[in-house]
């Protein structure tokens, strides 16, 4: 009978350690989208804030603008856009923000869950994770709105040149559910938006932020109601009626 090997101590921690820094590096990553989304991209009333006051109302201005050229069908009227960037992208400043905020915030957990992970290693997870996470929202919240045809200079912010390409490389049930809930964020308005989880669901769970009827509709859509003027989900929706670009291989799973 052969003998099964046995693991070590070492391993078993070593594993555990890699997985327990794995989870609170995603629950870090949804939490932060969440808490940007809502109250700085969504942050209208909050432009009188001491010292990060004027941040949040150049980000929320853009933001609203481009809620505002969001078309029933997802898709963008982007005759009316100065900038057909605006709004679509993390361009690096934003990035660089993510790196500081999310590096100090591990730092900390890390150290209170005596995890012996290094600043120099916490550094490196925190650029990987952030550059990860705008590559991911570049490259498909394009693709979320139909406009696949706009790009973003690889000087401005992370590239999403890339998005037919790795769209074909993800499960279709995670775009499926992508297209669906970012849906939801565009078509709710006022007080019960929700749906800020964009690229990585979990936070709106926690917050109770997760619009999910059977379906809703567009009709009637008011590209205006954003700051409250409309504040309910209507009828059905269905993603075939959109104008997304995107087509799955027979093989995608």
């Amino acid at each position: 009978m052969p003998t099964i090997p046995k693991i070590s101590k070492s391993t078993l921690k070593s594993s555990s350690v890699v997985l327990l820094t794995t989870l609170v590096v995603y629950a870090n990553l949804t939490t932060l989208e969440w808490l940007v989304h809502k109250y700085v991209m969504h942050g209208y009333d909050r432009i009188n804030f001491p010292i990060v006051g004027r941040l949040i109302e150049h980000e929320s201005s853009q933001h609203w603008a481009h809620h505002h050229e969001v078309n029933s069908d997802m898709s963008l009227d982007i005759e009316q856009k100065e900038d057909q960037r605006q709004g679509l992208f993390f361009k690096y400043q934003a990035t660089v923000l993510f790196t500081v905020v999310l590096y100090v915030i591990l730092t900390l957990q890390f150290r209170a869950l005596n995890l012996g992970v290094g600043r120099r290693t916490t550094a490196a997870i925190g650029l990987f994770s952030t550059l990860t996470y705008s590559f991911l929202w570049n490259n498909f919240h394009a693709l979320l709105h139909g406009a696949d045809d706009i790009i973003i200079p690889s000087t401005v912010g992370v590239s999403n040149k890339y998005q037919n390409t790795i769209v074909r490389w993800v499960p279709k049930v995670w775009f499926e559910w992508m297209m669906y809930n970012h849906a939801q964020h565009h078509a709710v308005k006022g007080k019960s938006k929700g749906n800020y989880n964009i690229i990585l669901p979990g936070f709106d769970y926690v917050a109770g932020t997760y619009n999910n009827p059977p379906c809703f509709d567009n009709t009637e859509f008011c590209k205006d109601s954003d700051l409250g003027a409309c504040d309910k989900p209507k009828g059905c929706f269905r993603v075939e009626g959109t104008k997304l670009n995107v087509s799955f291989p027979a093989s995608t799973s």
